[in-house]
């Protein structure tokens, strides 16, 4: 029964986070989509049992976002339909780096599984870093490219890069998630989340409303 709710919650991740990029235009998705995992990261122990939820997530994320990349409703192209075949089985195999170094550090008896939370935000955008710089990369579904379709909450990406976009949206992952937890197991507010929250979301958008700076963010993805 775990097992099926696990898989439930992985896949309803997967779905979010895909929807969550072009040409799919509900990138608000986002600041929500990695709760499910979250919640699985949270009750499983062991590292296989980590990576396996990582790669199943990862691979539901690519069906949905990826589904274009082999061309099968157009050219149907053979060498392009395989291609995008591996593209989506292969991609979800970089997802374990962040829940890896999760794992690890979860470890240290000082931090502790509730704390290492905080570190995975870091551990992600370490990982979107490392991808985008070997031969192998394909950076369509870095996490800072769900805000393409969101040019006011992304502008501030001119400023902490797309990798600090990233940063800010695992971190409202882990809020949400904070907050659904605390009122699941108390029915109560958890006020520092929330307190916390706020200058996530409303610092990049109070930016995108003022700031006169149309330079689009390096390394982000071009949508013409």
């Amino acid at each position: 029964m775990a097992l099926r709710n696990d898989r439930f919650l992985l896949i309803l991740a997967g779905v979010l986070t895909g929807f969550a990029f072009p040409p799919i235009p509900f990138p608000v998705t986002a600041f929500f989509a990695l709760v499910p995992l979250l919640m699985v990261l949270n009750r499983r122990e062991k590292l296989i049992d980590l990576n396996r939820a990582a790669y199943f997530y990862g691979f539901i994320t690519g069906i949905i976002s990826l589904y274009w990349v082999g061309a099968y409703t157009v050219a149907k192209d053979p060498f392009l339909m395989i291609g995008g075949v591996l593209v989506i089985f292969a991609n979800p195999v970089f997802f374990l780096i962040p829940t890896t170094l999760y794992y690890g550090i979860s470890r240290f008896e000082k931090i502790g599984k509730q704390n290492a939370i905080w570190f995975l935000p870091f551990f992600w955008a370490s990982y979107e870093y490392f991808y985008m710089n070997i031969d192998l990369n394909f950076p369509w579904i870095t996490l800072s490219n769900t805000m393409a379709n969101f040019p006011l909450f992304f502008k501030i990406a001119n400023v902490i890069g797309p990798l600090g976009m990233t940063v800010v949206l695992l971190f409202i992952n882990i809020l949400i998630f904070r907050l659904w937890t605390k009122w699941k197991a108390e029915k109560q507010v958890d006020r520092f989340a929330v307190r916390i929250l706020y200058p996530f979301l409303l610092i990049p958008l109070l930016y995108g409303i003022f700031s006169s700076d149309t330079t689009p963010p390096k390394e982000t993805l071009k949508l013409d």
